[in-house]
């Protein structure tokens, strides 16, 4: 079992803030919770304090990934399990836990060197509830996460062995078989179908998407039609997985990574889940109008 919970935080890099301010709170309906001085800004979607930063960088991709852990001595098991496998560890001081707005964090690479953090203690406003700066209804966090990611790899294997023998992620199902141009490994640590998936493709970016998701089906649609009705490209259409089982759409970020906004996915139920395979992503729909990056 794994200490993780659930995705926490994501932050980005981005040398088009502005555009993204209006792509997360116009578009997705994000709260803009913080402007910091160095031009970091910080939205939330829920009672949390911090759950998607855009910080300013060069490459147009992923940052960091944050986990939730219970508490602190989750996070002490988590630090020793990675050490005891070789891996890295920073134990962060008291400024980087301020601006993650958490009690105390610790950051690792993945075997593809993205940057990873650990946490305990996010700080949640529940006085401050979450308002939307468009008609949109709930997110859907609680006990699932922030959401789920995708990243992309060019050693499978060696990723799937980290997250799972090392970070304690369970296997949820494979999309596409081992050797072909396209597949996808899909892990979860709590009830969401998966908080990570990593993926083989043609992509030269290392985040392939960010899903958020609504409690509101009618929201997916809403949101859709809202992102024509703004210019924004989509990348895939209206569908619905074969996995996951998510009704959901995607379209293209700022960063030429993508969103994909979601509703009434299928969740995990661990004494009786099974590992499966599935030879296509989609049951219908979730047509791409550029090249795929899931």
């Amino acid at each position: 079992m794994s200490e993780i919970l659930g995705l926490g935080y994501l932050g980005v890099e981005t040398q088009q803030s502005a555009a993204w301010e209006s792509f997360a709170t116009k578009l997705l309906g994000l709260e803009l919770a913080d402007r910091r001085e160095n031009g970091t800004l910080v939205f939330r979607l829920d009672d949390y304090a911090y759950r998607f930063a855009v910080e300013p960088g060069p490459s147009e991709d992923v940052a960091y990934v944050g986990w939730e852990v219970a508490d602190d001595a989750a996070l002490i098991a988590l630090e020793e399990r990675l050490r005891r496998n070789d891996v890295a560890v920073v134990v962060e001081g008291d400024a980087v836990a301020r601006m993650r707005r958490v009690r105390r964090v610790i950051s690792f690479n993945d075997p593809d060197g993205t940057r990873h953090e650990a946490f305990s203690g996010p700080l949640l406003q529940p006085q401050k509830p979450f308002v939307s700066p468009r008609s949109i209804g709930d997110f859907v966090t609680g006990d699932q996460g922030f959401g789920h990611i995708v990243l992309t790899t060019k050693n499978m294997e060696r990723q799937q062995q980290f997250f799972c023998d090392v970070l304690g992620f369970r296997l949820s199902d494979y999309i596409g078989s081992p050797d072909s141009e396209r597949s996808f490994v899909f892990m979860h640590c709590s009830p969401r179908h998966h908080s990570i998936a990593l993926a083989r493709l043609p992509s030269p970016k290392r985040l392939a998407h960010l899903m958020i998701q609504t409690a509101d089906s009618d929201d997916v649609g809403l949101t859709y039609d809202l992102a024509q009705q703004l210019g924004y490209p989509i990348a895939a259409t209206l569908g619905r997985h074969t996995n996951d089982r998510m009704f959901s759409f995607y379209v293209k970020t700022p960063s030429n990574w993508d969103i994909e906004f979601g509703a009434d996915p299928l969740l995990i139920d661990e004494p009786t889940w099974h590992v499966r395979q599935y030879d296509v992503p989609s049951v219908w729909g979730h047509v791409r109008s550029a090249p795929a990056r899931t």
